[in-house]
């Protein structure tokens, strides 16, 4: 992925709002390793121009070796149909006036395996790694959805709304939405058995959370002013808000509906709490 893409809309939008971040504040710190990917921001990765961000050639940016991770037969696999979810165009309402902001980091998707068994609907979702369709084995799928409330009132399809009673957020670093959102809904087909209309709610803790490739800072009082800006410069109020589990101001509400679900062959594989398979292999040449 290219950063320097990904973060100049941030640093125009920080810039004007006289927010400013120093190039030993950013350097030398572990990026992503949850994503599979190394970060661009500690290898100089080169921009789109070819040229590398200090100058040095491209050659000798690639050489060391690359954590990858793998997939594996161990890992059960989730029943039920898989669709892949399109979070880049979903509605997203909540915070108001955020969604643009957010949109362009939206490089990954999810995929959700849904079953239902004897009337019992259960819910598995994964991410994809970035800018693919395919699961991201570096992150670690949560416990399934399980109990859902149903809507019955329509004659042609049955609304879904799932509560996640799993625990804690599971949080990715550089990434927004986590792989188990407190609230996930969707609308079933009667006749087809197809999803739509799929939706999330969740709560974004800013002492939780890493995003400093897109916020520049992991501090979360800098996190929740950083927000502030943004949304003073947008118009909309973004203010940090007390959490549910301390009433401490670092927390932001985020809600997405509408969200596109288009059927896959793809799987989705599970993946247990320090089940990730990690390995060093030498990057090409």
């Amino acid at each position: 992925m290219n950063v320097v893409k990904h973060i100049i809309p941030a640093l125009l939008i920080l810039g004007g709002c006289g927010s400013e971040k120093s190039d030993s504040d950013t350097e030398g710190t572990p990026q992503n390793t949850e994503s599979g990917e190394t970060s661009d921001a500690d290898t100089g990765v080169d921009d789109d121009t070819g040229a590398s961000a200090d100058g040095e050639d491209e050659q000798d940016e690639d050489e060391g070796p690359v954590e990858v991770c793998l997939d594996s037969d161990e890992f059960e696999t989730a029943t039920g149909d898989v669709y892949l979810l399109d979070l880049f165009n979903g509605d997203w309402y909540a915070p108001e006036g955020f969604g643009p902001v957010l949109i362009p980091y939206l490089d990954y998707q999810l995929l959700i395996a849904v079953d239902v068994v004897d009337g019992e609907y259960t819910a598995q979702l994964a991410h994809t790694a970035t800018e693919a369709e395919t699961q991201d084995f570096c992150i670690e799928t949560p416990g399934a959805y399980s109990n859902p409330t149903l809507d019955e009132s329509a004659s042609d399809s049955v609304g879904i709304a799932f509560e996640y009673q799993g625990g804690a957020p599971l949080y990715t670093i550089n990434r927004f939405v986590p792989t188990n959102p407190e609230q996930l809904g969707f609308t079933v087909d009667a006749d087809t058995g197809a999803i739509s209309g799929v939706s999330f709610a969740f709560e974004l803790d800013a002492r939780e959370i890493n995003l400093e490739r897109l916020l520049l800072t992991t501090d979360p009082d800098e996190v929740c002013e950083t927000m502030v800006r943004i949304g003073d410069s947008i118009g909309f109020d973004l203010n940090c808000m007390p959490c549910m589990a301390d009433e401490a101001p670092y927390c932001l509400n985020f809600a997405v509906r509408d969200v596109p679900a288009t059927p896959t062959t793809e799987i989705v594989k599970i993946i247990g709490q320090g089940e990730v398979i990690r390995e060093l292999v030498e990057s090409a040449k």
